[in-house]
């Protein structure tokens, strides 16, 4: 038996994609320290303190995108957002790369810059 392949689409209207991806901006501007893209995959890493929001929104990404592989990884001092998907699917996971790095610009208010690898 061949193994079942989720076709790569996002269950989401532009409207509320739009949204979602504010949510994502938002958190990275508050609380990532860390992200990495790997050959099929990408971690966020943020602050603890937020680990109720990163599984709520692994949790919504999982209903709206069943392509994706999101799992979530507790350190004592942070949280890891790991999201991986098949190759057909590396702009996805390019999109949430790009995410975090807009939401962690500087602030304008207080010129703050956030540090991410």
């Amino acid at each position: 038996m061949e193994p079942l392949e989720l076709p790569v689409a996002c269950s989401l209207t532009a409207a509320e994609q739009g949204e979602r991806a504010e949510e994502f901006r938002a958190l990275a501007r508050r609380s990532l320290i860390a992200r990495s893209r790997e050959p099929g995959r990408v971690v966020l890493t943020f602050r603890a303190g937020v680990e109720e929001q990163v599984e709520d929104l692994a949790r919504r990404e999982r209903e709206c995108c069943p392509f994706l592989e999101l799992s979530i990884e507790r350190g004592g001092d942070s949280v890891a957002l790991a999201i991986g998907a098949g190759a057909d699917a590396d702009a996805a996971l390019d999109v949430f790369y790009e995410l975090a790095e807009e939401g962690a610009q500087p602030d304008r208010h207080s010129g703050e810059h956030r540090t991410i690898g």
